[in-house]
């Protein structure tokens, strides 16, 4: 799995010109200080070595020759489900692509990704905004099966988190949180949540929650000042207010993804 054209985010030892993009420096920068999911970055530097020499032809299309060298280094995913984050050297709020596990949609999706961000239009776009030395990364992360999850947002006064049952796939029904920065609860509102995602044997699937995982699969007291702690150390390995998507998969809290709170997080 490891080699220059994948990076694994969670053994890199230390980070070099092929980690481009903002968030793959910031998923960089602190999966010493907390835990991440399986996390790879492939850099368009080095996707533009696997096509440099290769006709592709318009659309998401690509050559089959092209399609195995990216497949054969994502062979340990495990994940039904894995999700490409997009990662530009700039600040750039795209919602992430959640696609079934195989290796053809998983191949398209990266492609597809990088054509995006290099076709006119954007390049244009760039342009305009004073952006010249361009770079992005495809983050491919594997979805955890999670017990709750949810978006929290750290600032130098509180931490405010919301939470649902199972993965973070909606918003509204989410119980809501506020902690001040000594980490007590100052509000806390719920909300019920009849429906919830979880991970399927090839997709996620939604189903119906059981009565008697109501309370069980909800945050304690203990667990929501700990996301809290979470939340602090962040801010203070950043300095500035970040918004967080966070997993919590057996009594371990992961962070999937994050970013500075005045871009708010993609897909939230």
């Amino acid at each position: 799995m490891k080699g220059k054209e994948i990076l694994d985010l969670v053994d890199m030892e230390d980070a070099d010109s092929s980690l481009s993009g903002l968030l793959g420096q910031r998923m960089f920068a602190i999966r010493k200080k907390v835990s991440l999911p399986p996390t790879f970055l492939l850099s368009s530097s080095v996707f533009r070595e696997l096509v440099e020499g290769k006709e592709i032809p318009a659309g998401n299309h690509i050559p089959w020759e092209l399609e195995l060298d990216i497949a054969r280094k994502f062979d340990g995913l495990e994940s039904p489900v894995v999700r490409i984050l997009p990662s530009p050297s700039y600040e750039y709020s795209i919602p992430p692509i959640s696609l079934v596990n195989s290796k053809p949609s998983l191949v398209l999706g990266i492609d597809s990704l990088f054509r995006s961000f290099f076709e006119r239009e954007e390049a244009d776009k760039r342009e305009q905004i004073g952006v010249r030395d361009f770079s992005v990364a495809a983050i491919v992360q594997e979805l955890l099966d999670a017990k709750c999850s949810g978006h929290l947002t750290q600032s130098e006064r509180k931490t405010r988190f919301t939470a649902v049952h199972g993965l973070p796939m909606q918003t509204f029904g989410a119980d809501t949180y506020v902690l001040d920065f000594e980490g007590k609860m100052t509000s806390h509102s719920e909300r019920e949540q009849k429906k919830k995602w979880v991970l399927g044997e090839k997709d996620v699937e939604e189903v119906e929650i059981e009565k008697d995982s109501w309370d069980t699969d909800k945050l304690t007291e203990k667990q929501a000042s700990r996301l809290a702690s979470l939340g602090r150390k962040i801010l203070e390995l950043f300095g500035e207010s970040v918004t967080v998507e966070w997993y919590l998969v057996r009594n371990t809290f992961y962070v999937a993804s994050l970013y500075p709170t005045k871009i708010g997080l993609a897909g939230s």
